[in-house]
């Protein structure tokens, strides 16, 4: 994941507002901002790489045109004498400030197919297509692509300042009206990446050794292997696509590719070990099932044949010891937790139980 870190070191961070973050001047009580106070503007934190469909926050690479404007209210005073025809007087007091803001926020690794949904505090904007619903927000959406084009407003308006971010998916939004406050509201995001197993049959996750092999041989973001590091993974894939096993993965902390493989494996039933110079794995399943066009037969034939004659135990003793746990010991209860995507990803659970075990031994 080094890989993520040195990019972002190298993004613009600040704009051309040469005062500090959050910063403030104090005019006879009304408090006029001279900065964002922004969401999230981190320099040296990994860019986020998402498979599949989810929901992410953004981080804030460059801002300029901060902009206060005086906000007034209007009383009129005196008139009403004999006749009405005073015409008395007219005050206009400051009562505060709005403000607004041009920006560019980074969302992920590119390149992504788009954004079917943004959050800006409670409101939620979406469209049926996926690279729509950040114009309803007035973003321009820049996928992330190799070599794109910078953003247009800045290349014009701040030429010293232009980047393209290549590879870096973001939005970019000129005089954004913040209202009163110098925050940027709390803005999420949905990226449907380009990793989606059926977008037309919206299975919008992603086969698991799809994700896996790009993690591992990605040129941008990968682990250095190349297509040549991996046997025949097809079984392993048929299992997956045949029980419907499917990820929606954001890697957005730094990790070591072993740890996150692992976890993956533990995850569908499976185990990756080297072996005759390439990356194999092997699944747990062993029974055979057709489901999304593909068909998984598991291999059952055995791949040695040791008997006891095989076996030495230590100073005569058995080769071969097993010791059972007490069944009363054993846990009845499995619960997956994970991001709802039908609850605006709100944390929900599925739980496995073995009601036989939990009524005679109680809950474990």
């Amino acid at each position: 994941m080094s890989g993520a870190v040195n990019k972002i070191s190298g993004l613009l961070f600040g704009g051309n507002n040469s005062s500090s973050f959050g910063g403030s001047a104090d005019t006879s009580a009304i408090t006029q901002y001279t900065g964002i106070l922004n969401q999230t503007s981190l320099v040296g934190t990994p860019i986020p790489i998402v498979y599949g469909q989810s929901k992410i926050s953004a981080n804030l690479l460059w801002y300029g045109d901060f902009t206060a404007t005086a906000v007034y209210q209007t009383s009129s005073t005196g008139g009403g004498g004999k006749g009405g025809h005073s015409s008395g007087s007219t005050t206009s007091t400051l009562t505060g400030y709005n403000y607004s803001a041009s920006m560019i926020m980074a969302l992920c690794e590119g390149l992504i197919a788009g954004i079917p949904r943004i959050w800006e505090g409670k409101t939620i904007y979406s469209s049926d297509s996926v690279s729509s619903a950040c114009f309803k927000t007035g973003f321009n959406f820049f996928n992330g692509d190799l070599g794109q084009s910078p953003w247009s407003y800045v290349a014009t308006k701040y030429p010293d300042q232009s980047l393209s971010y290549s590879l870096v998916s973001y939005l970019a939004v000129a005089n954004y009206a913040m209202g009163s406050s110098d925050a940027i509201p709390n803005f999420n995001y949905e990226i449907a990446s380009n990793f989606r197993f059926n977008a037309t049959s919206n299975i919008n996750d992603e086969n698991p050794s799809i994700i896996i092999k790009d993690y591992l041989t990605s040129p941008q973001y990968g682990a250095g292997l190349t297509s040549a590091s991996f046997g025949d993974w097809s079984n392993y894939s048929n299992y997956l696509v045949a029980n419907g096993i499917f990820f929606s993965v954001v890697y957005d902390t730094q990790n070591t590719a072993s740890s996150d493989m692992d976890t993956l494996m533990q995850l569908t039933n499976s185990e990756v070990f080297f072996s005759e110079g390439v990356l194999k794995v092997v699944t747990y399943g062993d029974s055979a099932i057709t489901g999304n066009g593909v068909t998984f037969t598991p291999n059952l034939t055995p791949v040695y044949d040791i008997t006891y004659d095989d076996l030495q135990g230590d100073s005569g003793s058995d080769p071969i010891k097993c010791v059972i746990g007490r069944v009363s010991d054993a846990y009845n209860n499995v619960k997956l937790n994970f991001a709802d995507r039908s609850t605006e990803y709100n944390p929900n659970s599925v739980s496995v139980d073995d009601l036989n075990s939990i009524r005679n031994f109680g809950f474990r």
